[in-house]
């Protein structure tokens, strides 16, 4: 008899770190047989099912969702970091509200490979300790997230750190030449790839990265690559920084919506990376490419730490000397610091791949 694994996330809003997770997440239940079965809750199911093979339904219709959960064997919650409150309070009461549906209809619930907060409003703390220790089971992709659990008496479940699906992804080749001549970029020079999202009012760290650019390709005669993770926000301010460069004609903005695996090829194809996000770092870690993290939420700083790559602690806050030291160190000593992103990357690996076996225990 089948068992149907119902995957609720940030799905089908073409954000490339999302999707990579999901990917990751279907591949690890197809790999387990035909007794398990996935459904995905989706903003847009159509895509989503012609992109992974899996049925999807419709997340925002309520009777829909109920339906679903109602059927499933397991509400699988994650990746990624579902349970916070720095974008909105509604998105929290969103998943918050499934996995009440979920344990109404007495449906299992784990919280998979997740990173919790921040959740800094007392009365959402209150709630998601009232929801979250009545689930079945929990794997947090960093140690932070336990920390965050801990600190607001989620104490019930079983709780294991894992580390991110994304590490466990199977990446598919592409032509990465290819992709960058049909965006006018040279394929006869290096280049460094820079991933940059909308942060706050305050973007004095725009004109910041684009001395930093400036730096790269000065001293090291590099091209500058601006590669969107989200369209439109990351196009946005990729264009703002290109713009204020001196160097205009060497910096180089791709306009194209990419998935996981072409941007995860792209990066593999650049010297090392400066990015915002989170995935791209990831990216980074599974082509044992170096990689400048900019900071702007713990989960960044976290996996930095992790991978014991150099890192600005604040994007509101450096100094472009600051990366630009950062840079020299890794153009200095460029093959041991890929040995050493590699070594740590296979930790991660490893770690990723205990995620699918806690989920199949609680099934079974």
């Amino acid at each position: 008899m089948s068992k149907t694994i119902l995957i609720a996330g940030y799905y089908g809003f073409s954000n490339s770190g999302d999707d990579a997770v999901l990917a990751s997440i279907c591949r690890d239940i197809k790999k387990k047989g035909a007794p398990y079965k996935a459904r995905i809750m989706s903003n847009k199911p159509g895509i989503t099912k012609v992109d992974y093979g899996v049925e999807a339904v419709q997340r925002k219709n309520p009777l829909v969702v109920f339906n679903e959960i109602r059927k499933a064997d397991v509400l699988l919650m994650g990746g990624g970091s579902l349970l916070q409150d720095a974008s909105s309070s509604r998105s929290l009461y969103y998943y918050l509200s499934l996995i009440l549906m979920a344990k109404v209809v007495k449906t299992k619930v784990i919280l998979y490979a997740n990173g919790i907060g921040p959740i800094r409003k007392r009365f959402n703390q209150w709630a998601v300790k009232q929801v979250i220790n009545n689930v079945e089971m929990i794997t947090l992709r960093e140690r932070l997230s336990g920390k965050v659990l801990e600190k607001i008496g989620v104490n019930r479940p079983p709780i294991y750190v894992t580390s991110d699906p994304v590490f466990n992804l199977e990446v598919k080749k592409r032509d990465v030449d290819g992709m960058l001549q049909a965006e006018g970029i040279p394929v006869d020079k290096d280049f460094v790839a820079v991933f940059y999202r909308d942060w706050g009012k305050d973007n004095a760290y725009i004109g910041r990265t684009s001395i930093i650019c400036d730096y790269i390709v000065d001293k090291y005669d590099m091209n500058v690559v601006f590669i969107p993770m989200k369209h439109p926000g990351d196009l946005n301010v990729s264009a703002a920084i290109r713009k204020e460069m001196k160097n205009k004609n060497r910096g180089y903005l791709m306009k194209e919506k990419y998935d996981s695996d072409a941007l995860i090829q792209l990066i593999g194809h650049s010297k090392f990376i400066i990015s915002m996000r989170l995935h791209a770092l990831l990216y980074a870690a599974i082509q044992s490419r170096p990689m400048i993290g900019i900071v702007y939420d713990p989960k960044v700083k976290y996996y930095l730490d992790e991978l014991h790559v150099q890192g600005v602690e604040d994007v509101h806050d450096f100094q472009p000397e600051e990366v630009e030291g950062y840079v020299d160190e890794i153009m200095n000593n460029y093959e041991a610091v890929c040995r050493r992103i590699a070594r740590e990357t296979k930790h991660h690996r490893d770690q990723a791949r205990k995620n699918i076996d806690y989920l199949i225990s609680i099934i079974d």
